[in-house]
């Protein structure tokens, strides 16, 4: 079939066929990657794997991108974004940041074709992981992708202010803003936003209690209040009290989906950098040495089965040296 395609004048109902056909393998493709490694799906802590797959998602699609329909570049827009996702949590920030720019390219083009919430929705998550990939590099473009992001959230969201997975858009794009000011040195402004995204999330996990995303989303925003609140070496409020709450409200919610899957990785590495911030930020209270070296032990033990799993993953690297440290 691709032979029939790539001939010098194929016949229209061909290339539409095999269009689609690429279309569905590259999906399939783009599943097994998201099980093998993606940090953000609960996986099998293979990324290398994941990598492959979505290098063969994109070689499928790459005959009829120049030409393709929205369906397409939305696809092709989705496998760069998933690699860059790899990308960055193995510290190739780089790497990440063309995969990235290159979701973006291709989304705004399928944009211009239609204002689908499938289009929406997957180009305003490429704004949201460009603002916070911009944040960890400082980069000054930050602040507009993260714009970007709430500006395309907003609309989704106001065609149908009760669905869910529009509100976890908003969510997504709260926590994204709130990281390109703190990139850009506005503490009170960062805390506002990951307090909004917190609202935002917390009824997310209210009225779905037994969805693992929503879940995992609400622990990234208290995550992140936590740290801006009292926890960012020369970067923070000053609020102790309420990081500690924070992060104590993101040890329980990983808690409980480590509970739940304990094969799973990335549920397993959230429950240890949970422990981390709240074992470190006790610490520094006078009173909390005993509590702090009980959450740090339990994270030790745990980022050392990952290690041994995964040697070398410099995400658990990174997390061992603070671990150590600590």
């Amino acid at each position: 079939l691709l032979e029939c395609v790539l001939a010098p004048d194929p016949a229209p109902q061909w290339q539409r066929l095999v269009a689609a056909l690429a279309r569905e393998l590259a999906a399939a493709y783009e599943r097994i990657g998201a099980v093998q490694g993606h940090p953000l799906s609960s996986n099998l802590g293979e990324p290398e794997a994941a990598l492959v797959s979505y290098a063969r998602a994109e070689a499928l699609l790459a005959p009829f991108e120049s030409g393709g329909d929205e369906e397409t570049l939305l696809r092709v827009a989705s496998v760069s974004l998933r690699r860059a996702q790899v990308l960055r949590a193995r510290g190739d920030l780089p790497g990440a940041t063309v995969a990235f720019e290159r979701a973006r390219a291709v989304g705004e083009r399928a944009l211009g074709r239609t204002d689908s919430r499938e289009a929406m929705s997957l180009v305003g998550e490429v704004y949201a992981e460009l603002a916070r990939t911009g944040m960890e590099l400082r980069d000054r473009s930050a602040e507009a992708a993260a714009a970007r992001a709430m500006e395309l959230a907003e609309r989704l969201l106001a065609r149908d202010p009760a669905d869910a997975a529009l509100r976890q858009n908003l969510g997504s794009a709260l926590n994204a803003l709130g990281a390109a000011r703190l990139g850009a040195g506005r503490l009170e402004e960062a805390a506002s936003s990951f307090a909004r995204a917190v609202e935002v999330r917390e009824t997310l996990v209210r009225d779905r209690p037994g969805d693992v995303e929503f879940r995992r989303a609400l622990m990234v925003s208290y995550g992140s209040l936590g740290d801006i609140q009292g926890y960012r070496p020369g970067e923070n409020l000053g609020d102790v009290a309420g990081a500690t709450a924070a992060f104590e409200r993101t040890v329980a919610l990983a808690r409980t989906t480590a509970a739940d899957d304990p094969a799973d990785r990335r549920a397993r590495f959230d429950l240890v950098n949970a422990l981390l911030r709240l074992g470190a930020l006790l610490t520094e209270a006078s009173d909390g040495t005993a509590s702090a070296l009980a959450h740090l032990d339990e994270a030790d033990h745990l980022n050392r089965q990952l290690l041994a799993e995964e040697p070398e993953s410099d995400r658990y690297g990174y997390l061992q040296l603070a671990l150590d440290r600590r």
